[in-house]
């Protein structure tokens, strides 16, 4: 009795352990699936997300390329030279892209972002703009204090170049946090021009 109670001991060990091994390999695929799935409906947003640039527009005294299909209209407000443009709405959704110019300031860029932006900045990322030294910040995206409300995320960027000319780019709306949207501002801030050589000093 005592061999035949051995061999069914070792049967039931070992059936037990090609069970174990099969489970893990089990989970193991359904992780890879997870993975996978998550890597596809990242790629697809990107996907959607992203917005080639194209169409060359003049503002003032710069020449910009701006995402190709969406609306650009030029407005003067409270001593601001704004370009608009925005994207045709997807489920509701747009984002909209403003370049702010303003002539005659003296401060430096640093100075000028962080009264410009009236509070902290996240995620500083230094840009070349035109040539100079400006600064890609992550603003709002917190709870405002007292009230509860949510204060939506802004991608911003700016410099004051040395010809006294301050631009501040905005970028607002749907996933502006994401990597497409500030891949989206390096380019648009890359694709900027002067339309005429800067005053000399």
């Amino acid at each position: 009795m005592r061999p035949r109670y051995n061999q069914l001991v070792a049967k039931i060990r070992q059936y037990s352990r090609w069970r174990r091994i099969a489970m893990q390999a089990l989970l193991g695929l359904l992780l890879l699936c997870t993975v996978g799935i998550a890597a596809l409906i990242t790629h697809q947003r990107s996907k959607a997300l992203a917005a080639p640039l194209g169409q060359t527009h003049s503002a003032g005294p710069l020449i910009m390329k701006m995402p190709i299909g969406w609306t650009v209209i030029d407005i003067r407000h409270l001593g601001w030279l704004e370009t608009i443009a925005r994207e045709p709405p997807r489920n509701g959704q747009e984002r909209i892209i403003t370049v702010m110019q303003r002539r005659g300031v003296n401060l430096d860029t640093r100075q000028y972002l962080a009264g410009f932006i009236g509070g902290p900045m996240r995620a500083v990322e230094e840009l070349n703009f035109l040539g100079e030294t400006g600064y890609l910040v992550t603003v709002g995206g917190r709870v405002r204090v007292g009230t509860g409300q949510e204060i939506p995320p802004v991608l911003l960027a700016g410099a004051v170049l040395k010809n006294d000319l301050a631009l501040i780019v905005k970028l607002e709306g749907e996933g502006v946090e994401g990597p497409s949207s500030r891949r989206l501002m390096r380019q648009f801030i890359a694709s900027l021009q002067r339309a005429t050589p800067p005053r000399r000093q």
